[in-house]
This record gives C-alpha cells, structure tokens and sequence, in this order.
C-alpha cells in the first residue's frame, strides 16, 4: 500500500476493471549488488497481468512504459527485476522480452533471487493501442 501512495505502484485497468498492476521503484534496491547499483535504474516489483490478458503484450509494455517513464523522471539508465529463484518460466519471459540475467542473490532466504536487467536506451515505443496513462486525482497532483 505504501507504494501506492508515493505513487510507485501502477494499475492497468480495462473500463472499471483492474487487467494489471507493477511497482516502478527508482529507489535502490539492496539485493542488487554494489557495482550495480552504481548506475541509476527502475527496479521493478510485483508486475501481474490478469489471465484474461495473457498474451495482449500488456506485460510487456508495461515494463516498457516504466522503462520510458523511469529514464525521463530519474534518469534510469537499466530496467531491473528480481524473479523467483526457480520459476524458469518467468526467467525465460524476461528473456524474450530483452532483459539479461545478472546472477542471483546470495540464498538467505530471499524467494526471488534471479536477476535481470535491459538497458532504456532502446526501448520500443509506446503501444497507445494497449494502454494509456491517465492521472487520478489525488496526492501526485
């Protein structure tokens, strides 16, 4: 819920039904490594597509969009996500939509410990045919 608030936290939504949520975080996160971090990027959290969708692109494009969003706010130079640790399918997903793997996070316990990363250089344009961004009222002004 805190992301919500300090608006870090999207929602996808299809007339009045929610199809899609992810967090677009610009703050460090720390199971990445040092010589990561040394570069600004978006690390983001907690993508989730409704089932209903699976296959639209809406997942992709928005990792895409948060990219965009996040190389023009904050000057993100990499798209980062953590996945979880044995979950093949979703490593091979960030694959084929252009993140590299970047190892795995030491095992302490942290369920998502693979890590990828694409860089916002060269990220497709925007898909308005999908999506578009529109502001609610609200503490974001």
């Amino acid at each position: 819920m805190a992301a919500l608030r300090h608006g870090k936290t999207w929602i996808g939504w299809d007339s009045h039904t929610p199809v899609a949520t992810i967090t677009a975080d610009p703050d460090e996160d720390p199971y990445w490594p040092d010589h990561f971090r040394r570069e600004p990027a978006v690390y983001v959290h907690r993508l989730v597509v409704a089932r209903g969708c699976k296959g639209a692109g809406l997942g992709a494009a928005m990792l895409n969009w948060a990219g965009r969003a996040a190389r023009s706010d904050h000057g993100a130079r990499w798209i980062r996500v953590s996945a979880w640790t044995t979950n093949a399918g979703l490593h091979a997903y960030y694959q084929r939509q252009g993140f590299a793997p970047c190892g795995f996070h030491a095992d302490d316990g942290y369920p998502s410990a693979a890590r990828f990363q694409k860089p916002t250089a060269f990220l497709p344009p925007p898909r308005p045919d999908l999506f578009r961004v529109s502001w609610l009222p609200g503490p974001r002004g």
